[in-house]
């Protein structure tokens, strides 16, 4: 790996850091001017009003980050484009609540627009062969049931202080770690080298910013990311594993493992609720990191439990996307 990728990935992780780190507060004194707050119910765990839009800090320093980009692609420009929208329609949410419906639909509609954009599942590569399988007709399908997919189990799992940025940032640092051990194997010279580099600099954004919002938003917090940021936060993180290899057995099962977590407790969510005969959007108590809290000392413990086990996944799937 050479020093200038060396020092575009550790740039673009402190810019991102730094940056979100500064622009939370302002975020979160324009919620309170709005009153842009998270009202204390019966199912929530806290008893006082938390002000939203820590999205917004997010997104800033994962667009800071971007500088440290080799180049701009268009299908990074695509994921840019695609985070800036999905973030405008959780802050819309977080103000006036949006049919689950509609929101729904903005979401397929921003993970077409990603898709058109260059961001695509395209091939598949079988164990034991070197054949590559093109999904043709079905990668639109597949990629954009995969963005809302993320973008949605990011969302059930924003349920605890520091929570789903805590489970965004150790994934972020599994693909980065996967994205430098696959520069290190090829070498400067390879002509996938700059691929890998994109990614490596989209992953240390990404734990950048989570980092810089967790000074916030960890136990006791004093502002919640929101749909704002929860919908980026999973559309990033599927981009991202869309655009880092996404082709052989193994790297197909990387994502997959590494987001075990959010992707499992919505699948369950989902199927609890419709067998109720509910609306999948349904609020409960339910949820993994409900069901960890209730048998835990208290809101710190149990999102520690759960980063516990997201850094496990995130070894199991660094593992399986090794060279």
């Amino acid at each position: 790996m050479s020093p200038e990728a060396l020092a575009r990935c550790g740039g673009a992780l402190v810019i991102s850091l730094a940056v979100a780190w500064a622009v939370t507060p302002l975020a979160r004194r324009l919620a309170i001017r709005h009153r842009i707050l998270s009202t204390p119910t019966e199912r929530g765990v806290h008893r006082e009003p938390i002000p939203y839009l820590g999205g917004i800090g997010i997104l800033a320093g994962l667009l800071a980050g971007l500088a440290l980009l080799p180049e701009l692609r268009t299908g990074t420009v695509g994921l840019v484009i695609g985070a800036i929208c999905v973030s405008v329609v959780g802050a819309w949410d977080d103000a006036r609540e949006i049919r689950w419906v509609n929101k729904l639909l903005a979401q397929f509609g921003v993970a077409a627009l990603v898709w058109a954009m260059g961001v695509r599942i395209e091939t598949f590569s079988p164990p034991f062969s070197n054949v590559d399988i093109d999904f043709g007709v079905w990668s639109a399908p597949l990629t954009i049931l995969w963005l809302v997919a993320v973008m949605n189990a990011i969302n059930f799992i924003d349920g605890l202080d520091g929570l789903a940025a805590g489970v965004s940032g150790i994934a972020g640092a599994s693909f980065l770690a996967i994205s430098i051990a696959w520069m290190v194997a090829r070498g400067p010279s390879s002509p996938l080298y700059d691929d890998y580099l994109v990614v490596a600099v989209l992953a240390a954004a990404l734990v950048g910013a989570c980092l810089g919002f967790l000074r916030f938003n960890f136990h006791p917090a004093s502002i919640f990311m929101g749909d704002c940021g929860a919908l980026l936060l999973g559309l990033w993180l599927g981009g991202v594993a869309v655009l880092g290899a996404f082709k052989s057995t193994l790297l197909y099962l990387c994502p997959i493992v590494l987001l075990g977590l959010p992707l499992s407790d919505t699948a369950w969510a989902v199927f609890r609720r419709l067998r109720a005969r509910q609306s999948p959007a349904t609020a409960d108590r339910g949820h993994i990191h409900h069901r960890v809290l209730d048998r835990t000392s208290g809101q710190r413990a149990a999102v520690l439990v759960l980063y516990s086990l997201s850094l496990l996944l995130a070894i199991v799937a660094t593992w399986l996307g090794r060279p």
